[in-house]
């Protein structure tokens, strides 16, 4: 001010990612392996909270599976149609490009990437 004093001010700010808009519906898209193959993925999701159930098409093959939305942040497990591996999408949600995906794991090791769009 005019007589040579300041003053300050410090605000701490919480910044989260929200979920934006529900996940449900149909998916469709690829997944591939380590070496780069690809088949045909899709995904009929159902979410209801930050719970997911669904089902998982690998090359037209069907598989029920568990999950969840939160943050941005999805996960679902699924049984490798044909097989008894257990198979687990982690990734994200771009809204902008309505795009979820990210890695499959198997037993804690990466087995690929998958990605899907409606």
């Amino acid at each position: 001010d005019n007589c040579g004093k300041t003053a300050s001010a410090m605000y701490t700010v919480s910044v989260t990612e929200g979920q934006t808009g529900s996940i449900s519906g149909r998916w469709v898209g690829t997944i591939s392996n380590n070496a780069g193959v690809t088949v045909q993925f899709e995904l009929q999701l159902s979410q209801v909270g930050v719970s997911v159930t669904g089902t998982a098409y690998v090359g037209g093959l069907a598989s029920p599976g568990t999950g969840t939305f939160s943050g941005g942040q999805f996960q679902f497990v699924f049984q490798w149609p044909g097989d008894i591996v257990n198979v687990t999408l982690v990734g994200s949600y771009n809204p902008y490009a309505n795009e979820l995906s990210g890695d499959w794991m198997v037993g804690g090791q990466r087995g690929g990437y998958w990605r899907v769009r409606r």
